[in-house]
């Protein structure tokens, strides 16, 4: 079967791409995270990782496990830095740690699903091409049979040069 316009795009970026592309992305895609965090949200909101959820999820889907990871790392740094008082400094409060330790097991937990979705999708494919692989043997397997046992030959016409085959058989019956 053809792979559908999602499922190529996925290839170029998981499979294909560098891996300094992806961390590129990975990058990028968390620091337009944290951009839309701060516009939208006080630094005081009590949802300090809301919008870095989405971020990571994109990222372990079209970068795979490595940019994923640094995008979870980024946005944990940046949320300890931009979010939690006292504001721009790393100061590690129960509070920080008990949230960032939620957020790290949450998006490593996205990441894994993320992780399986690609395997089993992966897997499908190829237990698609295997069963589409002995469906087409045993229909030539069909026809060849169909036609050994009819007695009859066959012919062909191949339009770009206009010219016919036909088999031994059909020769003799035509």
């Amino acid at each position: 079967p053809m792979k559908n316009r999602d499922e190529v795009i996925l290839d170029e970026f998981v499979e294909k791409k560098s891996a300094l592309i992806r961390y590129m992305l990975a990058f990028a895609i968390a620091a337009i995270a944290l951009g839309l965090r701060a516009a939208l949200l006080p630094a005081s909101s009590g949802a300090k990782f809301i919008i870095f959820y989405p971020a990571v999820i994109l990222t372990f889907y079209l970068g795979g496990n490595g940019p994923g990871v640094a995008t979870i790392v980024l946005t944990a740094l940046a949320a300890l830095y931009f979010f939690f008082p006292p504001y721009d400094a790393f100061t590690l409060t129960p509070d920080a740690l008990q949230q960032t330790a939620l957020y790290l097991v949450a998006t490593g937990l996205c990441g894994y699903f993320v992780n399986r979705m690609h395997r089993y999708r992966r897997s499908s494919i190829e237990a698609q091409k295997k069963l589409s692989k002995k469906e087409t043997d045993q229909d030539a397997r069909n026809l060849s049979l169909a036609i050994d046992g009819a007695r009859l030959g066959v012919w062909q016409f191949n339009p770009e040069n206009r010219i016919v085959s036909i088999s031994d058989k059909f020769a003799e019956h035509f």
